[in-house]
């Protein structure tokens, strides 16, 4: 009788799914082209600016350029839900991933709003390619006030997308999911054209700073490999090498065929090193510990500064640097300290 009951409540669940799929589905139908259609095309040095905002966050991309190359810097400012009481139920959202990344709040409680500022590079430089020449999955044309309700198009909750061009702004307002997928429904301003377009540019804009922040502080071209780092600090400097009988191996370069396991060690941490966040403008009492230079034969690769800086809590903040992040970021402190304490056995 149980495992009946059961069954019966996982049928109904089962329908009902399909029915909201199916009036969704009906609510394309006859609505528009189902063929990928570009929304508009820009040369990507006129983009100005990427803004996004939602009920919780406001998002802004600068796109930046230097001798290095593209880069965005990135501001997201997130901003408390008003202060509800316990109702025992979970609100729902449009972007379960979103909500994961959003910290927990104690129910009947305000938050301050806190702000990010972050450097994106590598997969920023990849949104911006789709936003200048945004492309969407299918065409739904202009809909009635009943379709866009069944979108998600209408309600205080709809977040909104602004690209600003040099000839002009573009704007789209977010709807819900499409049926099954994770694609979304947008509305084009001032058109009023319904379209789809692909979730992860929602999803990058969203969450970008877990999404586009530049971790690496140093991506080394595909088939190249370092042979030489330069560790320098205050005049003093040592020029380790790999291995020629040991490649896996870092050594001393006076004795290249030697392999050095107290300096393999310490560079599979440095290479380790990734940026959690990061440092407007230049850090207070900053002391400097290292400077690494990386090259393959006489090619300069790029650079990694490494040092320290005091914390409230009298312990070490650890900071590094390199002309792929531009900004100071602050790494790992377990890492930070290991590194540091294994330093001067390094450069003796």
């Amino acid at each position: 009788m149980r495992r009946d009951k059961a069954l019966f409540v996982h049928g109904g669940l089962f329908a009902l799914a399909a029915v909201l799929a199916w009036r969704a589905s009906v609510a394309e139908e006859g609505t528009g082209s189902a063929s990928e259609v570009e929304l508009w095309k820009f040369d990507t040095d006129a983009l100005q600016r990427v803004l996004y905002e939602d009920e919780r966050r406001r998002v802004e991309l600068l796109p930046q350029r230097d001798a290095v190359g593209r880069y965005l810097v990135g501001k997201v400012v997130h901003t408390p839900a008003p202060a509800q009481a316990s109702t025992g139920s979970s609100a729902s959202t449009p972007d379960a991933g979103a909500a994961a990344l959003l910290e927990a709040e104690p129910e009947g409680e305000s938050v301050e709003s806190k702000s990010e500022t972050f450097i994106g590079v590598s997969d920023a430089n990849e949104l911006v390619d789709s936003l200048v020449n945004l492309r969407a999955l299918r065409a739904l044309g202009t809909v009635g006030p009943d379709k866009l309700e069944d979108f998600g198009l209408v309600g205080e909750d709809t977040s909104r997308l602004l690209v600003e061009f040099t000839a002009g702004p573009k704007e789209l307002l977010f709807g819900g999911r499409t049926p099954g997928g994770g694609d979304f429904y947008v509305q084009q301003r001032p058109s009023g054209q319904v379209y789809v377009i692909s979730g992860d540019i929602r999803r990058d804009v969203e969450l970008a700073q877990s999404r586009l922040m530049e971790r690496e502080l140093l991506t080394v071209p595909e088939g190249t490999v370092v042979e030489r780092v330069v560790l320098e600090q205050g005049g003093t400097t040592r020029t380790i090498v790999r291995s020629n009988e040991h490649p896996s191996f870092w050594t001393d370069e006076t004795a290249p065929a030697e392999k050095d396991e107290t300096l393999t060690n310490w560079m599979k941490k440095f290479e380790r090193l990734r940026i959690n966040e990061y440092v407007e403008g230049e850090p207070e009492a900053y002391e400097p510990l290292v400077v690494a230079a990386f090259m393959s034969g006489d090619e300069a690769l790029g650079s990694i500064e490494f040092g320290q800086q005091p914390n409230s809590d009298g312990k070490p903040r650890y900071l590094a640097r390199s002309p792929q992040s531009r900004w100071w970021g602050v790494v790992l402190a377990s890492s930070g300290s290991q590194l540091a304490e294994d330093l001067p056995t390094i450069l003796q």
